[in-house]
């Protein structure tokens, strides 16, 4: 990500947590019910999909200048590659990034 697309996606995460936006997602996310429909079964991958079209769609409605707003995309794949071949053995996140290594 650019710059200018982290700071837009910054914003764009406060005013979702100053509006309660956020909190109601994360609340939908690990309330029971949602727990045994999108993590332990078949419907993994589609009911998280869907959250995550929402959560987009919920970033967006926090203003005009968040229109373009997208979750930004970890390839989770690459990183577990690393990891079993020994490349990497730690995961450290800062403000700035998420990284493997």
């Amino acid at each position: 990500m650019s710059a200018r697309e982290k700071a837009t996606y910054k914003g764009a995460l406060a005013a979702a947590m100053d509006s309660g936006a956020y909190i109601k997602f994360v609340e939908i996310h690990t309330e029971m019910k949602s727990e045994m429909e999108a993590h332990k079964q078949c419907m993994f991958i589609y009911w998280h999909r869907f959250f995550l079209v929402v959560f987009e769609n919920m970033f967006r409605g926090q203003g005009p200048k968040f229109a373009c707003v997208t979750v930004p995309y970890f390839n989770w794949m690459a990183a577990s590659n690393k990891a079993l071949t020994g490349e990497c053995k730690t995961l450290v996140f800062s403000v700035k990034r998420l990284c493997l290594c």
